[in-house]
């Protein structure tokens, strides 16, 4: 099948999406870059903050329009006009409801009003069977409406689901796959991936976080902290080298506690000696960008490194 994905938010879901894409590559789907070409379309959403979940609903109801048949493979309650059903429109706080004024905002195909579309000539054409969404908007908003309220999606995956997404693609599984996001395996080499760039690649060194700050929601949408090993960073380093990488940004959501989970702790000098070293004996530009609140103790020669405002307990 031609298989179209919208990638969303951070470069951590960038990582994700090439992944998913190197799966379906690898099962013999067709990825295609236009998605009015597609008969799946993929939108891999972040959520983070409102406006980013905002974004991520404007995303997928663009992308429904695509469908050849907009109701899904699936049951669902919807109101006297085929709309679904809503929530609320209280702005979300951490636990809250989502926020569908997007969806409540939606186009009545039944309505003949000035400007919606009333004519089949009027439609957008496409030929997409199915509409599956991924990524941290679901995995927000696992306890709300989310199904009930985007009746053209016909599969949820989780941040902890994307191993699925050949199963959701082809329709092999429940059309809502939310498990623990710490149970996933690390979203890189030796899995296969279709890299955006081939001359720059990001390196996830971490998943998740342990601080739990008040105004972040990581540890909800990624789980808690996880380091790969040194081993696993260097061999994929080696792996984007050899596949013509120049730049490679080592990323993840609290890079400033890499490696303070693994037995016995270890830290990304480790790295930086280790891939200088025969056989790597990395040459190339490395970029370690910092993409967390916080910053390297230990800032190492030759790294550009990105200094954002310090963690709130290193200000006191």
């Amino acid at each position: 099948m031609k298989i179209y994905l919208e990638s969303l938010g951070c470069c951590r879901n960038q990582v994700d999406s090439e992944v998913m894409l190197g799966r379906l590559d690898t099962r013999g789907h067709e990825i295609c870059f236009d998605p009015a070409d597609a008969e799946v379309i993929i939108v891999n959403t972040c959520g983070f903050i409102d406006a980013a979940s905002a974004e991520a609903i404007d995303t997928i109801l663009e992308m429904a329009a695509y469908k050849i048949d907009t109701t899904p493979s699936r049951s669902h309650s919807n109101d006297s006009h085929g709309r679904p059903p809503t929530a609320s429109n209280e702005s979300f706080d951490g636990a809250g409801a989502l926020p569908i004024n997007s969806i409540d905002t939606r186009p009545d195909p039944h309505s003949e009003s000035e400007g919606q579309l009333s004519s089949e000539d009027d439609a957008p054409t496409g030929q997409c069977r199915r509409l599956i969404v991924t990524g941290c908007l679901p995995e927000r908003f696992r306890e709300d409406t989310i199904a009930e309220a985007l009746p053209e999606v016909d599969a949820f995956l989780g941040t902890g689901a994307c191993d699925q997404i050949v199963e959701a693609v082809e329709g092999t599984m429940p059309f809502k796959a939310l498990p623990d996001p710490i149970t996933r395996q690390f979203q890189g080499h030796p899995l296969p991936r279709q890299l955006t760039l081939n001359y720059s690649a990001y390196l996830k060194i971490s998943e998740g976080c342990n601080r739990h700050c008040t105004y972040c929601i990581i540890p909800k949408l990624r789980g808690k902290q996880r380091s790969r090993s040194i081993d696993a960073v260097v061999n994929e380093a080696a792996h984007l080298l050899n596949q013509g990488v120049k730049e490679i940004i080592l990323v993840g959501e609290n890079t400033t506690d890499y490696g303070t989970d693994l037995i016995p702790p270890q830290t990304l000098s480790i790295f930086w000696i280790r891939s200088h070293t025969p056989p790597i004996n990395m040459s190339r530009k490395i970029s370690h960008q910092v993409h967390t609140l916080g910053y390297p103790t230990h800032p190492m020669p030759g790294f550009a490194c990105s200094t954002p405002t310090p963690h709130p307990s290193q200000m006191m």
